[in-house]
């Protein structure tokens, strides 16, 4: 499911930058995210599904290009070996999140996980060069 993100993000990336790239792509799955919320029949359900994955696939593609460029070559095993920890931290945290929240309702599931790219979009803005 992440093969046409991971196709787009390189293309992207040497087009118009990988901090552009970045903010497009969390702001794209902010707002296909956010159209969850209204999503009644399950093809249009399918179909936002699927831009939220690509969208998901183009910024795990990026930073993949965008730290080994941004780091020193001392820092760079370091920078992403702590990429990867942090991932997954959040991926082991938010199975059993999800779940619990899930429990109560869906609606805060997905403000969660827009909450979370909220402010991983603020925080690619800020990235340097």
């Amino acid at each position: 499911l992440y093969i046409p993100g991971y196709i787009i993000s390189p293309i992207t990336a040497e087009n118009c930058g990988r901090r552009p790239t970045l903010w497009y792509s969390f702001w794209g799955s902010l707002a296909t995210s956010l159209v969850l919320f209204f999503c009644i029949h399950p093809v249009i359900l399918y179909i936002n599904l699927f831009l939220v994955i690509n969208f998901y696939g183009i910024s795990l593609a990026t930073l993949w290009l965008y730290i080994p460029e941004n780091y020193p070559t001392k820092l760079r095993s370091s920078a992403t070996g702590t990429h990867n920890g942090f991932s997954k931290i959040g991926a082991a945290l938010g199975t059993f999140l999800t779940e619990s929240i899930d429990s109560v309702h869906i609606s805060y599931t997905i403000i969660m996980f827009c909450t979370i790219l909220l402010v991983a979009s603020i925080a690619s803005m800020m990235l340097q060069n």
